[in-house]
């Protein structure tokens, strides 16, 4: 049994029980290192970079190591890979934002990428990141509007409510829990009021007595979050765009203050 894996395909479903029926709990991105803590034929129960627990079957995986090179991260939505610079040449790979893989060369702006099986390709130049400011966050979050809803999911094909907030934040490098109930006990999180919030604070919903749900604030009426998809909606009842279920929900309003001291 190996130690460590690698997640070869540019998106991987991770399950709660080694079975494709099973319910799909989280997902990990190309060349994401997993740690292999038990198998069951060719299914794997693994530990993925951010401590979550699950099963993979071996389709996903790769015994590979990552290339020693410099790592591009994708910032933009998607990302295509193909065998040319520009627009000609076969699509390989659509990568999803938040995607970092090793790149062996840049020629006139575009990066040649490694895959796996010792193939790699092209992939556009991609916008650098910008320094982790909450006005940097907002606008990291609003290129992922229309993003649709997924359970389990963390990435720009599909969100849960934490895994996109979680996926913003690793955008700057600032690594948060897979889970609203993990992300919830973050010591660098700070509870605050209501009144105290600014943009880029988070939201947390609970339902008897459970946290189920985070958003991210913009103002003292609107807010971003993955729910049907990523959109900006309201706890205001006057906004078209008023979300009442989540209005009428207990909340606790957190700052990112320590975060951005990262």
């Amino acid at each position: 049994m190996p130690d460590k894996l690698t997640i070869s395909q540019a998106v991987a479903p991770i399950y709660k029980e080694p079975t494709f029926t099973s319910q799909m709990v989280t997902q990990g991105l190309l060349w994401e290192i997993i740690t292999v803590l038990d198998t069951n034929q060719r299914w794997f129960q693994v530990q993925t970079e951010d401590g979550y627990t699950g099963w993979i079957h071996e389709f996903y995986t790769s015994t590979s190591e990552k290339p020693n090179y410099n790592s591009i991260q994708i910032t933009m939505r998607y990302a295509p890979v193909r065998e040319n610079r520009g627009r000609d040449g076969t699509e390989k790979q659509l990568l999803s934002f938040g995607t970092r893989v090793p790149a062996e060369s840049l020629t006139s702006g575009y990066s040649y990428i490694s895959l796996h099986n010792g193939e790699g390709g092209f992939i556009p130049p991609q916008p650098p990141v910008a320094k982790f400011s909450r006005d940097s966050l907002i606008q990291i979050a609003e290129s992922l509007l229309g993003v649709p809803y997924l359970w389990g999911g963390k990435s720009s094909f599909g969100y849960d409510c934490s895994g996109f907030v979680q996926s913003i934040f690793n955008h700057f490098k600032v690594h948060l829990a897979r889970d609203t109930s993990d992300q919830i006990q973050d010591e660098r999180l700070k509870k605050i009021k209501s009144e105290e919030a600014g943009k880029g604070d988070l939201i947390y919903y609970f339902e008897n007595g459970n946290v189920n749900h985070v958003s991210i604030f913009l103002d003292e009426k609107d807010f971003i979050h993955c729910s049907g998809c990523v959109r900006v909606q309201s706890h205001n009842k006057s906004d078209p765009h008023f979300h009442s279920l989540l209005a009428e929900m207990e909340k606790q309003y957190f700052s990112i203050k320590e975060l951005l001291k990262n």
